[in-house]
């Protein structure tokens, strides 16, 4: 950059950084769109005991909690999405069951697959 003076900058420094990602205004709005509805992750229907509303259940329900379908995974193992069954299922590579969610049409888009996955590998907090 040059100013009126004819000074020009060439400062190269260049800063990166992280945004952490929220549980309740990132995560929650995927899972309650795509898996906290109707006949999926809800009260009266607890598919391997998985409610996923309120927040505070979801998030209970899912941080360093087994699996119920690969009791040897955590459903969120935090900072290892490719150790989170949660991850492993929205990305269809889970060894057991099908991809999620399930409805026909309503597979999670590569932009919320990663907001899910930075939120686990950034150690899952209740943000």
């Amino acid at each position: 950059a040059r100013d009126r003076a004819g000074n020009h900058d060439t400062n190269t420094t260049e800063k990166t950084a992280i945004t952490a990602v929220s549980f309740s205004s990132n995560v929650m709005p995927i899972l309650l769109q795509h898996c906290a509805v109707s006949g999926c992750h809800v009260p009266g229907n607890l598919p391997y005991g998985l409610v996923l509303v309120p927040a505070t259940t979801a998030y209970g329900n899912l941080y360093n909690v087994a699996s119920g379908e690969v009791p040897a995974l955590k459903r969120v193992n935090p900072t290892s999405s490719t150790n989170s069954y949660i991850y492993q299922k929205i990305q269809g590579t889970a060894a057991v069951g099908g991809t999620m969610p399930l409805a026909a049409g309503d597979a999670l888009t590569p932009e919320e697959k990663l907001v899910i996955k930075s939120w686990i590998d950034q150690g899952a907090t209740q943000n």
